[in-house]
């Protein structure tokens, strides 16, 4: 089993865990996550009490380095994507409210 592999796999040690939706401690069943593993991907399957899914998924992979801006993780480059497109307020480039 390769890193990123065993890091998913220690990540989902708990396949089944309740979601508050107030993000404190679960009252009643608002909603449950399912976790499952495959490899370096991680699947979340999210039901709410009235029975509507979600889904989501992560991977677990090496990062070759990080944004010059703002710390971010990046695959490729030195700026993440929000940086790249980021124009701060006070740039000329940014037309000012009067």
């Amino acid at each position: 089993m390769t890193e990123p592999e065993l890091i998913a796999q220690h990540l989902a040690g708990s396949p089944w865990f309740p979601l508050s939706a107030s993000g404190g401690p679960v009252a009643a069943r608002e909603s449950v996550a399912h976790v499952e593993v495959d490899g370096n991907a991680i699947t979340i399957r999210v039901t709410d009490a009235v029975g509507a899914k979600r889904e989501y998924q992560a991977r677990v992979e090496p990062i070759t380095g990080q944004c010059q801006h703002c710390t971010v993780p990046v695959d490729r480059g030195d700026t993440c994507a929000f940086c790249l497109d980021y124009v701060p307020p006070e740039s000329p480039h940014v037309r000012q409210q009067d």
